[in-house]
């Protein structure tokens, strides 16, 4: 992954949002474009701060598998994200495996839950893929592959949905894809 995409990802992302306020919550998740229309405490995006790499030690220890190393380095600037108030995603973790659901500071989708003992099984997801997000409109789960490309498949894991060379080109394109169907008020225009 390229040094320094996430911080350019937040700075754009707050470019486009952040008319509609910015936030820093407690815990240091970064808010952007409050939606009020959504409800009294949602927002459009949220960053979640990196993770110390004793944390991700202590992860993999109860999934029972390693964390891909370049995810690795992406959890240390950046340990999660919400985009479009969730329908883009990815996994994080929060110190301690610790896992909070409040509306005043909440916490990432944590990777353990598609990627340890609980995982499900899915016949496009190989041994040395990681699940590392999904599409909360469509219910796709993205994969990191182990030469850093990325598909999107569906909730069952039987069918490709998309695929991009890198995390970074996932990104680029679902955030492209999910802004124009939102206005600028944040409100999200059916299609």
């Amino acid at each position: 992954m390229r040094v320094g995409y996430f911080a350019e990802l937040e700075a754009g992302v707050t470019a486009d949002w952040g008319h509609l306020s910015t936030q820093v919550t407690a815990s240091g998740v970064r808010c952007v474009g409050h939606v009020p229309q959504v409800g009294p405490k949602a927002w459009l995006h949220r960053f979640y701060p990196g993770i110390a790499v004793a944390d991700m030690d202590w992860s993999e220890a109860r999934m029972g598998r390693p964390i891909p190393a370049p995810w690795r380095e992406a959890l240390e600037t950046m340990s999660g994200l919400k985009l479009f108030v969730g329908s883009i995603y990815l996994y994080g973790l929060l110190p301690g495996g610790l896992m909070r659901r409040s509306v005043d500071d909440p916490g990432p989708f944590s990777i353990e839950d598609e990627n340890g003992n609980r995982s499900v099984a899915r016949p496009m997801v190989g041994p040395g893929d990681f699940v590392i997000g999904g599409c909360s409109k469509e219910g796709s789960h993205y994969v990191l592959h182990p030469d850093e490309s990325v598909s999107k498949v569906d909730r069952a894991g039987i069918q490709q949905l998309a695929e991009w060379p890198s995390v970074e080109a996932l990104l680029d394109a679902e955030y492209a894809a999910m802004a124009a169907l939102h206005d600028r008020a944040g409100t999200y225009l059916k299609p």
